[in-house]
């Protein structure tokens, strides 16, 4: 398992260089800014910003993963910096990509557009390549591996970990379901079916089974002695 998981943290280390390059191509769309689009500054109510978090929940998760692969880091308590660290660079990129996207689409055009990252990418233009968009679907890909990755190992080891099966039979199995389930998915609709559910699930996993796993655990502690 913990070979594995070497291969699957040099996939997202890769990623996270093969990525940089693809963040770059966000300041672009800044010669075209429009940064009155950013006012009225905290114009919305709180429970407007309650549902964008929730909306925001499935774009922001997989630090949960953090329960699965925790043990197999040598020193946690000498890595917890760089955690912090990494979540802090995170969250800048989101702030960052989400302040190019409001200055550079208004309001009305948010409503409507289905994939606004492409047709920031259409704006782009090389001497030697015009149609930038379709090199920043393909490279693409280097963002979403490391999650498809991660979370197909904690899933695979999640599985053996309760049921303790064999761990070849239940890889096989894992990638059938994989393969069968993408080909359900035919349109758009089914994307934006698939990545509400998931948006939910995701929500009540992060702010309701964490937070009431973590009081468990305090009360189980309390109740055993601080054993």
């Amino acid at each position: 398992m913990i070979n594995g998981l070497r291969v699957v943290t040099g996939i997202c280390f890769l990623s996270t260089l093969y990525s940089i390059p693809i963040l770059l191509t966000f300041l672009f769309p800044l010669k075209f800014a429009h940064f009155s689009n950013l006012l009225p500054v905290m114009d919305h109510s709180f429970r407007e910003l309650i549902d964008s978090a929730r909306n925001a929940t499935l774009g922001l998760s997989g630090f949960e993963l953090l329960f699965m692969y925790y043990p197999f880091i040598k020193h946690p308590k000498r890595s917890e910096k760089w955690a912090h660290l990494a979540v802090i660079v995170t969250t800048l990129v989101y702030v960052f990509i989400a302040l190019v996207t409001f200055v550079f689409y208004n309001q009305g055009q948010l409503q409507e557009i289905l994939w606004g990252t492409i047709t920031i990418w259409k704006i782009i233009e090389f001497p030697f390549f015009e149609r930038f968009e379709h090199l920043g679907i393909a490279a693409w890909i280097f963002i979403v591996l490391p999650n498809i990755c991660l979370t197909f190992w904690g899933a695979h080891r999640g599985i053996i970990e309760i049921f303790s099966f064999n761990k070849k039979l239940i890889l096989s199995v894992i990638i059938i379901i994989l393969v069968a389930a993408s080909g359900l998915i035919e349109d758009r609709t089914s994307i934006e079916a698939l990545r509400r559910f998931s948006g939910e699930v995701t929500f009540f996993f992060v702010y309701g089974y964490i937070p009431i796993l973590f009081i468990l655990q305090r009360l189980i502690l309390k109740l055993r002695g601080g054993k």
